[in-house]
């Protein structure tokens, strides 16, 4: 489904080059869930955003279901992009005065078609993540953790192969992390590939197959044994200020 061949970035600050990515190699089948971990200016999420389509690298090959896609225009990027791609971010992304049945339309809204279905779709990708109950609520009247379930019902509801998500627990309590990265490993059970960036050492092994960047190089690709339990194991964990 997914393979990298050799893919290098580097961004031109002035006349200062700044190399990011160093080559790297990478092939994924369907229904897989990676996670890229990597310190600080590794170069994770660059890769994430390269394989999301939101950026060209500066060399080497990018093939998505067999074509060819580092050097395809504009316009079939972006519609490759809506059509098979759905987006988790850190910051949520979601338009303050809109309520969260809308928040979840704007996919349709950004491609210019809005199917008849639009919003039963929408209504059933926000019951999909729990959220049947705040349909109009505003994110200023959620959590944290149930604007990230409203981002990630955005980026179920054009069906999308892929699901890519960058730190998508960074902003979140211990309970919020729980219920998004359940909800993922679920998604994963039902057949979508999960693509994950974290810091999170522990989030990152609920993923099945783990890629570490350092310095803009795979330094290691393995896979999980057990990716439920580092899962199992944050749910343990008391709550910030409850003793064992």
């Amino acid at each position: 489904m997914i393979q990298l061949h050799n893919i290098t970035k580097t961004y031109h600050r002035g006349k200062l080059p700044t190399p990011v990515l160093l080559g790297i190699d990478l092939k994924m089948e369907a229904g897989e869930f990676l996670s890229i971990m990597g310190p600080s200016g590794s170069g994770k999420s660059t890769l994430l955003h390269i394989l999301g389509l939101l950026d060209r690298p500066s060399g080497g090959s990018y093939r998505l279901d067999g074509s060819e896609v580092s050097s395809i225009s504009d316009d079939d990027l972006a519609r490759l992009r809506n059509a098979k791609l759905g987006f988790v971010f850190q910051a949520f992304h979601l338009l303050p005065r809109a309520n969260a049945l809308a928040n979840v339309l704007l996919p349709f809204t950004y491609a210019g078609q809005f199917p008849p279905d639009a919003q039963e779709r929408a209504r059933q990708a926000l019951s999909r993540v729990g959220l049947e109950h705040r349909l109009h609520h505003r994110p200023g009247e959620m959590s944290g953790g149930e604007c990230q379930r409203v981002a990630l019902a955005r980026a179920l509801v054009n069906d999308p192969e892929v699901i890519l998500a960058d730190e998508p627990t960074g902003n979140l309590d211990q309970r919020s992390s729980l219920e998004v990265m359940s909800l993922l490993q679920g998604l994963n059970a039902e057949g979508r590939t999960i693509l994950l960036v974290t810091h999170d050492n522990a989030v990152g092994c609920m993923a099945r197959r783990v890629l570490r960047l350092v310095y803009g190089r795979v330094c290691s690709d393995e896979k999980v044994a057990n990716p439920t339990q580092a899962l199992q194991q944050l749910a343990t964990l008391p709550p910030p200020g409850v003793q064992g």
